[in-house]
């Protein structure tokens, strides 16, 4: 093959939405290597799930491209170019707080307790059929620097991806937990909710839902097997974040009819005592919603703490640019030089 063939190819292979980069896309986790610095950087509060390290390459006649290395030094990279934007960000958590040398981690925090985390996780467990599933919910924000966004423009906002023993499900349709999105958290807290937390805030963060092997994926491995009729890994995880599968839960189920409920057709069911087939669907409903309600009330704890997050998060690392005035006459107070900012 002629060398300007293999530079052609090689340009087409290493550009944005080329095979190195869907590639180091989907496997990010397992071409990470175990170096503290190196993980840090490319899988942010991801110390101790489990992931299989691998090392990839392509070779294209006598050249060989390490998509182990790329990722760290690739700006045609998806992945590329959210470590750079996180390094963008860590640079202005420093001069906001210069005790806090290295960015956003727990030693971070331990540094200078008044550095806010720009990361928030949520993790655990879920049983079904006698499986354990282990999973982390790994949330990051993004704050406005000078007034400008600092959220990379190959991430989506206010969403995040979902990662099946560190292998991407390019094809799943969750995006969001109702605690993770506006209308989800109001409708969770009511008159709870924080009146001072903007609605652009819930547009700062991304992140990412980390799974293990246990939980249940199509053939095509590009999306979780989702089904309502069964209990699984998959369903029970829904079931305990979001309230909302609990009130989706077997529409057009067998599990869902009123004609298997307990009592229908069973000895004592008829006149003399039994419950009707009205009496037997009101009872299911019944129980749906009670179990929808205590999975809200389960909800509520964490839609607090994504608020108090984002809070946080606003209010002593955002730079946003704020004009607020009453009537005409506009008057300085509540400067702050160090930030630049004022209140008017």
């Amino acid at each position: 093959v002629k060398g300007n063939t293999l530079r052609e190819v090689e340009a087409m292979l290493t550009q944005q939405g080329g095979l190195a980069d869907k590639v180091c896309d989907k496997y990010l986790p397992c071409l990470v290597s175990d170096d503290p610095s190196s993980a840090a950087r490319a899988l942010p509060e991801m110390e101790g799930f489990p992931r299989q390290p691998i090392r990839m390459s392509i070779e294209l006649g006598e050249r060989r491209i390490t998509l182990n290395d790329e990722i760290f030094g690739h700006d045609n990279l998806r992945c590329s170019e959210i470590i750079l934007a996180r390094q963008i960000r860590d640079q202005h958590l420093e001069e906001l707080f210069p005790q806090a040398a290295g960015g956003h981690s727990a030693a971070t925090r331990s540094a200078d307790p008044s550095c806010p985390s720009m990361t928030k996780v949520f993790s655990g467990t879920c049983e079904a059929d006698g499986k354990r599933g282990s999973w982390r919910l790994v949330l990051e924000y993004f704050p406005s620097i000078n007034g400008s966004k600092s959220m990379p423009p190959v991430a989506e906002p206010g969403c995040f991806e979902v990662r099946w023993n560190g292998r991407l499900l390019s094809e799943e349709r969750t995006k969001s937990f109702q605690f993770t999105e506006l209308a989800g958290a109001k409708e969770l807290l009511g008159r709870g909710f924080p009146k001072d937390l903007p609605e652009a805030v819930w547009q700062r963060f991304t992140g990412t839902l980390y799974l293990d092997g246990n939980f249940a994926v199509d053939p095509n491995k590009n999306a979780l097997l989702h089904d309502s009729s069964v209990d699984s890994l998959v369903q029970n995880l829904f079931r305990k974040w979001d309230s909302r599968a609990e009130k989706q839960r077997g529409r057009g189920s067998p599990r869902s009819s009123p004609l298997s409920s307990l009592g229908f057709g069973s000895p004592g069911y008829g006149p003399g005592g039994g419950n009707s087939p009205r009496e037997v669907a009101s009872m299911r409903q019944q129980q749906q919603l009670d179990a929808a309600q205590k999975k809200k009330e389960e909800m509520v704890p964490l839609a607090r703490e994504m608020c108090a997050w984002l809070h946080e998060c606003r209010t002593k690392v955002d730079e946003d640019v704020i004009f607020v005035a009453e009537g005409t006459d506009l008057t300085l107070r509540d400067v702050d030089a160090a930030r630049g900012t004022f209140k008017a």
